[in-house]
């Protein structure tokens, strides 16, 4: 473990010998920092966080309690010969920038080949579930039970309202506003905002029939 002046880490957290703490981080109890990971300086880690091999933190970070980083997604396909589901590797890391704060009991999975980034300035709030291979822009707020499936990119300065869905492979462009609850199924174009139920969309889809 290589450690700079005034870090502080938790005599019960385990840090790897090959990842780098910068200047003036905390690590709290119980954590977890895998191999090869760097944080920047001034890096404050809560209590119980795992974060995984090949992870990169920026500076002026901070990771709340309970938060995992780093592990794998779903990583899985289904066999068009026999219909099983086959596991596929994920050997991609994680990068969050310069002050990006994750809250609570959150997941980042890492990414399956390109990693997966979360941009300058972002805030993810509790219980939000970032994909393999997501790339999120600088300064968005994605709240409470946010769900971004994999592979989606999202644009600089978007908000994500509670409990909103993202589905896989989509573009999200800047200044994006998505509404509580929301089920995004396409593309959003730059400054747009839109709410919407999918459930919705189906229930009337079916009274057509």
């Amino acid at each position: 473990m290589k450690t700079m002046e005034s870090d502080t880490t938790s005599a019960d957290a385990v840090v790897s010998d090959t990842a780098r703490l910068g200047r003036k981080c905390k690590v709290g109890h119980f954590s977890k920092i895998g191999n090869n990971c760097s944080i920047g300086d001034n890096v404050i880690i809560s209590e119980n966080v795992t974060i995984e091999q090949n992870t990169t933190i920026g500076n002026n970070c901070r990771i709340q309690p309970g938060v995992v980083i780093g592990a794998e997604g779903f990583p899985y396909e289904r066999n068009k010969d026999n219909f099983e589901l086959e596991k596929f590797p994920h050997i991609g890391g994680v990068k969050l920038g310069g002050n990006v704060e994750v809250s609570s009991n959150r997941s980042i999975a890492r990414g399956s080949v390109s990693d997966t980034v979360i941009g300058d300035g972002s805030k993810l709030d509790g219980l939000v579930h970032i994909a393999h291979n997501v790339e999120i822009g600088r300064n968005c707020a994605l709240t409470v039970g946010t769900i971004v499936e994999g592979s989606t990119k999202i644009g600089d300065v978007c908000w994500g309202g509670l409990n909103c869905t993202i589905r896989h492979k989509l573009k999200i462009g800047t200044n994006v506003i998505i509404g509580n609850g929301s089920c995004v199924i396409n593309n959003i174009p730059h400054s747009d905002i839109v709410a919407g139920f999918l459930q919705n969309l189906l229930s009337t889809k079916s009274s057509l029939n």
